[in-house]
């Protein structure tokens, strides 16, 4: 019991401590208005997170806070869906409210004085081809510009469908198809140099921009015939190899990397291989690096 007792009394004393050490980071504010940077401000969409300033309007010693209003938002998916605005989910602000300021002669100008931005987030960033956020700021003290139109505009996606030769060799190819269905980045991967159109087999695939991953696995037949798509990765004593080099796996997905609507890099390789019956089967692989052209 004299141990409880002890402990009980130090965690009381700890806690006191800890109650009595509470500091408050909230700024001194003041009534400098706040407004934002332009009016208009366009955004190219190459990941998920974005950065809209606002800015003191004069040198100040203290901090102005201020709130943002989502006024209303549009915009269309690569597929040509329009865009689904569902505030807080798929438009997130980290916070809508700032503290401004004050005035820092290491970070602000003489013309931004007091400055902060707006973070907000897109998470279907990558399936996005254009989205517009209109904006208005809240709060006691504000300057003249308190509105603002963001744009936000992909980057130029690639056309990603269609049928894809590897190794100058027109019987060994890919094709690349959109998913049934509504998610944009969804796509099948298929080989009919391989499998014959009667019986294709298809191979998971999802898009983020200007690449494409490809699932690796299995893929049985009516006849329990398989289709095994690999990747390649390098690999040394140290992950297990029995000597360094570059080795079949399923245990990471293939890469593409587009560099234009008709070409893209295979960046970590692949094989894919047809079982026909018990004496075997054919298939091809393509080395790490090397393109995939377009045929059609």
């Amino acid at each position: 019991m004299r141990q409880i007792k002890y402990s009980i009394i130090a965690i009381g004393a700890l806690a006191l401590l800890a109650s009595c050490n509470k500091t408050d980071f909230t700024p001194a504010t003041g009534d400098t208005p706040v407004q934002f940077a332009e009016a208009v401000q366009v955004f190219s969409i190459e990941n998920q997170y974005f950065d809209i300033p606002v800015f003191q309007t004069e040198k100040s010693d203290k901090a102005t806070q201020v709130n943002v209003k989502i006024l209303s938002c549009s915009g269309a998916y690569t597929n040509g869906n329009a865009f689904n605005y569902v505030e807080d989910s798929t438009v997130i602000f980290t916070s809508k409210s700032l503290y401004v300021g004050p005035w820092n002669e290491q970070e602000d100008t003489d013309t931004t004085f007091g400055s902060s931005s707006f973070e907000v987030r897109l998470p279907e960033y990558d399936a996005i081809d254009s989205l517009v956020l209109e904006l208005q700021l809240e709060g006691e003290y504000l300057g003249s510009q308190t509105t603002a139109t963001c744009i936000f505009r992909s980057v130029e996606q690639y056309n990603m469908i269609g049928t894809f030769y590897f190794n100058g060799n027109g019987q060994q190819t890919m094709r690349i198809a959109a998913a049934p269905g509504t998610d944009p980045n969804a796509y099948n991967v298929s080989f009919p140099s391989v499998i014959t159109d009667n019986n294709p087999a298809q191979f998971k695939a999802t898009r983020s921009i200007n690449k494409l991953m490809v699932e690796t696995g299995y893929y049985y037949d009516n006849q329990d015939w398989d289709w095994q798509l690999y990747t390649m990765k390098y690999m040394t004593e140290e992950d297990g190899a029995d000597e360094a080099g570059w080795y079949l796996t399923m245990d990471y997905d293939i890469e593409l990397t587009f560099k234009s609507d008709d070409e893209f890099i295979v960046e970590n390789g692949l094989q894919i291989y047809h079982q026909i019956d018990e004496q075997g089967g054919y298939g091809f692989a393509v080395d790490p690096g090397n393109p995939g052209l377009r045929s059609n």
